[in-house]
C-alpha cells in the first residue's frame, strides 16, 4: 500500500509526514497506478480520471479530505491522524477500483485453419 512504499522509497522514513512528502520526488512511488485513480475518481465522484497522475501535493489533499479534513482557510495543513484516516480509507476504495473496474477487452484470438 502507499504507506510501506512511502518507507521504502523516501530516507526520511523516521520523520513525520510532512518531511517524507517534501523528500519524495514523485507520485509514482507513492502510489500505485491503481491508487491514484481510485483517490481522484472517488473526491472528484467521476468514473474517468484523468490520464496525468496528480500531484503529490493534490493527492494528499485528497487523501485528507478522506480522512475528514475540511481544507477551510484558517485549518493549516492536515494532521498525521486525518492522513491515516484518509489512508485507511483509500485502501477500501482502490481495492474496490481493482475488483469492479471493468478488465480491457480482450482482443480476438488468431485461429489458424
Amino acid at each position: 500500500m502507499a504507506y510501506s512504499a512511502v518507507n521504502q522509497a523516501c530516507p526520511a522514513a523516521g520523520q513525520g509526514w510532512a518531511e517524507k512528502f517534501r523528500i519524495c520526488p514523485a507520485n509514482g512511488m507513492v502510489f500505485e497506478e491503481y491508487e491514484w485513480k481510485a483517490l481522484y475518481a472517488f473526491v472528484h465522484k467521476t468514473t474517468e480520471p484523468p490520464k496525468q497522475e496528480p500531484s503529490l501535493q493534490e493527492a494528499i489533499r485528497m487523501i485528507a479530505k478522506l480522512g475528514g479534513f475540511l481544507g477551510r482557510k484558517s485549518d493549516g495543513q492536515p494532521g498525521s491522524m486525518t492522513l491515516w484516516r484518509g489512508l485507511h480509507r483509500l485502501t477500501d476504495i482502490a481495492e474496490a477500483w481493482r475488483v469492479f473496474r471493468p478488465w480491457p477487452t480482450p482482443r480476438p484470438r488468431k485461429t489458424y485453419g
